[in-house]
């Protein structure tokens, strides 16, 4: 899965991963909030945006997001069952990379 950052362009995973790290050690006693959710918009194919926001609480923050095209029914159900598991997924891989990093304790939510 390709991020892409406004200031820093793409990344993969990895990329995003040590970029989330280094911005939490950049000011380590502020608070922290990690936000993941997918959205998705219906064309042709369906696009899926996946957004990961690192939030800085009360002083910004910095976000990435992915592109992702698929062909699957124009269901609402669908849709939305879909939207919820890709931001899981991201979720998951990133609470395991937190918590073998130190940062089992960052507040994760899912939208």
């Amino acid at each position: 899965m390709r991020f892409i950052n406004p200031t820093r362009g793409p990344m993969d995973f990895d990329g995003m991963f040590a970029d989330i790290i280094g911005y939490i050690h950049e000011v380590p006693e502020a608070r922290y909030k990690l936000i993941i959710g997918t959205d998705s918009q219906l064309s042709e194919e369906t696009c899926f945006v996946t957004a990961v926001i690192v939030h800085r609480q009360g002083k910004g923050g910095r976000y990435y997001y992915a592109r992702h095209y698929q062909r699957i029914s124009r269901s609402l159900r669908q849709r939305i069952f879909y939207e919820t598991s890709r931001s899981l997924e991201v979720a998951s891989r990133l609470a395991g990379r937190l918590a073998e990093n130190g940062h089992a304790d960052l507040n994760v939510e899912i939208h």
